[in-house]
């Protein structure tokens, strides 16, 4: 990949997983990764970061969490929209019609500024 706002070449830096003996917990040197016993996994691709080696731009492209955080911003829109849909059907039970249309809009503006 290429830098997105210079296009020069990039370094990548990924978080790995890997499998060691539990006795190598505190001694994960260089060496003891090249051990027979260690073996790499996988690559957690989701959390890559694309770094810039254009000294004059150093632009880092990150997607480091980007998963977990549209799940948040999604529940959080959700939980939102639920709360909402809650106060309109409670004015609505009531009778109160105008009460149901104004909890409709500050339900509507909070949700379009979430969004």
């Amino acid at each position: 990949m290429n830098c997105p706002k210079c296009g020069s070449v990039t370094r990548t830096q990924v978080q790995a997983v890997i499998s060691a003996p539990g006795e190598m917990n505190h001694r994960l040197s260089k060496r003891n990764l090249r051990s027979k016993d260690v073996y790499f996994m996988a690559v957690l691709w989701e959390t890559a970061d694309f770094i810039c080696t254009n000294v004059e731009c150093q632009y880092i492209h990150t997607r480091y969490g980007n998963y977990v955080t549209r799940l948040a911003k999604e529940n959080k829109h959700l939980l939102a929209v639920a709360e909402a849909a809650g106060k309109v059907l409670e004015a609505w039970e009531r009778g109160d019609l105008a009460g149901a249309v104004r909890s409709l809009d500050v339900a509507l503006d909070q949700l379009e500024k979430q969004t």
